[in-house]
């Protein structure tokens, strides 16, 4: 215990947490890759080595081709693995330079799109279709009153959450309902644009990591407030992955140039992707709405209010 202990104090806390080490993961040996595994088993193999060494101090006679091939054996395993080590801090900073990169990049891809809510206050941006969007997912946030939303526990004082079940027309099915509030300590427009920017690099690199199948942005629908986007998530076995395909419209209200709210409208829409290659997926269904509201500020700092309201057929 004590040793796991040192190992995990002995690493950066910034690193454990990008990585979400903890000591139980070591002790368990969960989310360790074959590296790290290989390095400890050299570690230990060296350690073996040494201790076999120290006893052979106290021995009458030394066995001059055993302990040979021990130093030979304890040796090559410390520098195997101090020279894995060396590869792989060496690519941990070109990775951390090349991440540093790309969040420069998101950051101004979402400054373009802030610019373009905060110019566009006010101003008719929807066309008719879009307005049947916003109309349509709209009905989510007021068909049923607020006594009808039953509390889901969340742990977190921050993040409120609700579900109810709509009543099904005939011939359809019903689905349930969620809907989540919470604080964000960014401007609504700053938390929009991070929405609309469903593909960035941050969050390409996110969806990797969770090793989903598929993400990319449909750019030949791209309009100035709509995005769409199409999104394979991984699925435990036996089940199918799920693919879903939303079309994303914004539009702001406010007063001048001040932007009170900034609205999201999602759906999903029927458009075949090709991600490259041949994946095992049943498409899902999905609708719903953001809404970000401007708070007052609290001591020079923008906050705003995120309501969230989804349904999902997968």
């Amino acid at each position: 215990w004590w040793v796991i202990k040192l190992v995990h104090s002995g690493i950066h806390p910034d690193f454990k947490q990008k990585v979400g080490l903890s000591i139980e993961k070591i002790a368990r040996m969960q989310n360790i890759s074959i590296r790290r595994g290989a390095v400890g088993l050299l570690t230990l193999v060296s350690g073996v080595c040494g201790i076999f060494l120290f006893s052979m101090m106290s021995a009458e006679e030394i066995d001059d081709q055993l302990s040979t091939i021990l130093i030979a054996v304890g040796g090559s395993a410390i520098m195997t693995s101090a020279m894995w080590e060396l590869f792989a801090c060496l690519r941990y900073q070109r990775e951390e330079k090349a991440l540093q990169k790309d969040l420069r990049d998101d950051e101004e891809s979402r400054a373009a799109i802030v610019k373009l809510m905060e110019e566009d206050v006010g101003k008719p941006l929807l066309d008719q279709d879009q307005k049947d969007v916003f109309e349509r997912c709209s009905k989510l946030l007021g068909t049923v009153g607020e006594d009808e939303w039953k509390v889901l526990k969340f742990p977190s004082y921050e993040t409120k959450m609700w579900y109810t079940f709509f009543t099904a027309m005939e011939g359809e099915r019903g689905l349930a309902t969620g809907k989540a509030t919470a604080i964000l300590d960014c401007s609504a427009q700053e938390a929009a644009a991070w929405q609309m920017d469903f593909c960035s690099k941050e969050r390409m690199r996110v969806s990797k990591s969770e090793r989903n199948p598929g993400r990319k942005e449909l750019m030949h629908k791209a309009k100035g407030n709509e995005r769409c986007f199409a999104t394979v998530k991984r699925f435990p076995f036996p089940i199918d992955n799920r693919e879903f395909v939303v079309r994303q419209i914004w539009k702001t209200e406010g007063q001048g140039s001040k932007v009170d709210k900034v609205l999201i409208a999602f759906e999903s829409i029927d458009d075949e992707v090709d991600y490259g290659k041949k994946l095992k997926k049943i498409r899902g269904l999905t609708s719903g709405m953001f809404v970000y509201k401007n708070l007052p500020d609290r001591a020079g700092a923008n906050q705003c209010e995120v309501t969230l309201v989804q349904n999902a057929d997968s």
